[in-house]
């Protein structure tokens, strides 16, 4: 058979936390880039304008219309100055137009005869790089500044940003792991020990767990709890039935071995025959017997799914199974009361629990009288009363009957005294409830049974 296995509970805890934290860092990420992305964008544009109004300010204050050069080693700066400004210079550009004359422009600037944007914001496309353009055009005046700036200065810039926030979190990932790895193997540690606890059961110890659990072990240790009862109630019944079993067959047994000694030293004639006679009676009462301990071994292990049924169905196929007994008596059996009453149940344990009902009533019924069954609805539930015209049982031993081999007082009709306990053990498991009673009129037991 091949066994699954699931993931430890350890985990599945961890993958539970793991993911979602995953994922809140990646959107922490993500909304971080668009944030940085955002700003950035806003303090350079910022940056471009600022820039084009010094150069429309250097244009104005230069008097002459020819070409500003601007040389930066007479700027004096120190070496470390003039890296920054060439990396700088790789990210913009611009161009300074005085009408059509070019006063100005940047060493990676366009061709002087390229066209000229419009005023303001433009993003352009040239060779496989994006650029953001700004134009400034003063109306009634013929100087124009173009300032250009490549988008991957703001994209690098961002991604320093998101990285500086990113890297140092992902470094601390699986420490935050350990921890939390640590923590849920501490939380689970009442867990540990009652699976321990539980595993160190022999099957002789079926006491209940201790109930100092945490509440989320409190159900599962509950429902082992009620598990373990169950089981100990099983076993006391096997113990009993067993115990019930050995004690009832031994007498019968030992009768049935001297009755085959008695026939066989006997001389053929009328008095073998009759103690041949004997001698099978008392096999079929042993067989009987066995039959019904049997049955009632049986019953609480019956796992029968529930069919919907007719009772009337139901009990005439009971009455017609119980004819020929009750024939040989000369006991008539009558079936009154409601029809087409439909229910749910477990139809093999009610034929069981009807078949065991008037076996009994035949058997204490007097011969040449009746038993009489009627169908009835009490409290919205279907329920058959089964009443026979037989000696009843008094009141003081009403619950008795319902126990195992138990015989009334002065009973002399054979039988076991198990067709009652398979009756009671039908109707726990059915369920229904049953009650005996002293019919309205006249002598004899009344046994109702109200299915639920």
């Amino acid at each position: 058979m091949k066994r699954l296995f699931r993931p430890s509970l350890t985990t599945q805890i961890l993958k539970g936390i793991a993911l979602p934290f995953l994922l809140v860092t990646v959107l922490i990420g993500v909304i971080a880039w668009f944030n940085a992305s955002a700003e950035i964008s806003e303090i350079y544009d910022s940056n471009l304008t600022t820039t084009a109004q010094e150069l429309w300010l250097l244009a104005h204050a230069d008097s002459g219309s020819g070409r500003i050069n601007v040389d930066p080693r007479a700027m004096h700066m120190t070496p470390d100055d003039q890296d920054a400004l060439d990396d700088y210079a790789r990210w913009r550009r611009f161009r300074v137009w005085k009408g059509h004359a070019l006063l100005l422009a940047s060493d990676n600037s366009p061709p002087p005869d390229s066209g000229r944007y419009p005023r303001g914001f433009t993003t352009i496309r040239l060779k496989d790089e994006t650029w953001r353009v700004y134009t400034m055009r003063s109306p009634g005046d013929d100087t124009t500044v173009e300032v250009s700036e490549k988008f991957g200065a703001r994209s690098e810039v961002s991604s320093r940003v998101v990285w500086g926030v990113a890297l140092p979190l992902l470094f601390v990932l699986p420490v935050i792991g350990l921890l939390v790895w640590l923590g849920v193997r501490w939380g689970l540690r009442d867990l540990r020990a009652f699976a321990a606890g539980v595993e160190a059961r022999t099957p002789e110890d079926l006491s209940p767990i201790g109930e100092a659990v945490p509440a989320e072990l409190t159900p599962l240790s509950r429902a082992v709890n009620q598990l373990l009862a169950k089981l100990q109630g099983s076993l006391a019944q096997e113990r009993l039935f067993t115990d019930n079993a050995a004690h009832e067959l031994r007498t019968p047994l030992a009768a049935l071995g001297v009755q085959a000694e008695v026939v066989r030293n006997a001389a053929p004639g009328p008095e073998r025959d009759r103690l041949l006679e004997a001698l099978s009676e008392g096999v079929q009462r042993t067989s009987a017997l066995l039959d019904q301990l049997l049955t009632l071994a049986r019953l609480r292990h019956a796992n029968a799914g529930a069919v919907a049924v007719t009772l009337e169905e139901v009990v005439a196929d009971a009455i017609r199974a119980a004819y020929p007994k009750a024939r040989d008596r000369g006991i008539e059996l009558s079936l009154s009361g409601e029809a087409n009453v439909t229910f749910k149940t477990r139809k093999a344990m009610v034929d069981l629990l009807l078949g065991n009902l008037l076996d009994n009533a035949i058997k204490y019924a007097p011969e040449g009288s009746s038993v009489d069954v009627a169908i009835d609805i009490t409290d919205g539930h279907p329920t058959v009363i089964v009443r026979d015209h037989g000696p009843g049982i008094p009141e003081a031993e009403r619950e008795a009957v319902f126990k195992r081999f138990y015989r009334g007082k002065g009973r002399c009709e054979p039988g076991s005294g198990l067709g009652l306990a398979i009756v009671r053990t039908i109707c726990d498991l059915l369920p229904a409830d049953i009650a005996l009673d002293t019919p309205d009129s006249g002598p004899g037991l009344s046994v109702k049974v109200r299915f639920r």
